[in-house]
C-alpha cells in the first residue's frame, strides 16, 4: 500500500492522497461467464475454475489467444490480490488554504515508481496553474473592488 505524503514546492503544500478502488471497472481485461466468447479462456480445462464459477474468461480488447491468456492472467492475480486499482488526489494549499485538488483513478498499484510519479507531477501542475488562474481573477475582483 502507499504512504499518504506531503511536498512543498516553494510556499505551496501538496497533499497526496493515495486509495485503494474497491470497486474497480476492469472490463477492459475481460469477464467471466457461462458462455464462450470469441477469445475464451476454458477454465474447467486449465484447472482455474473453482466450485460455482463461471467455466469461462472472455477476453476484451485482443487480438489473438495469446493476449486473451495474458489478459485472464492479469484478472486472476488482481482475484488473489497480487495487485489493485489506485486512486491519486493531490490538494494544493498555501497557508493553510485549500486552493485546489484533483485526482486521478483506474491505476494498477504495480505500474511503477516512475509511472505514479508522473501522474503525481501531471496533478501537481494542473493544481498549480488552476490555482494561478484563479489568482489572477481574484486579483481583477480586487481591482474593481477598489475603484468603488
Amino acid at each position: 500500500m502507499f504512504e499518504n505524503e506531503t511536498r512543498t514546492i516553494g510556499k505551496a503544500e501538496y497533499r497526496i492522497s493515495y486509495e485503494q478502488d474497491d470497486s474497480p471497472d476492469l472490463s477492459y481485461f475481460g469477464e467471466y461467464s457461462d458462455r464462450p466468447g470469441e477469445y475464451a479462456i476454458d477454465r474447467a480445462k486449465n484447472g482455474g475454475m473453482g466450485r460455482n464459477e463461471y467455466r469461462y474468461f472472455n477476453a476484451a480488447e485482443c487480438e489473438n489467444m495469446e493476449q486473451a491468456q495474458q489478459n485472464y492472467a492479469r484478472m486472476e492475480a488482481h482475484n488473489r490480490g497480487e495487485w489493485y486499482m489506485l486512486g491519486i488526489t493531490v490538494t494544493m494549499s498555501i497557508l493553510g488554504i485549500e486552493l485546489e485538488s484533483d485526482s486521478l483513478w483506474n491505476i494498477e498499484s504495480d505500474s511503477g515508481s516512475d509511472y505514479i510519479e508522473e501522474i503525481i507531477t501531471t496533478l501537481i501542475n494542473g493544481c498549480t496553474a488552476r490555482a494561478k488562474n484563479k489568482a489572477a481573477d481574484m486579483q481583477k475582483i480586487v481591482h474593481i473592488l477598489e475603484e468603488m
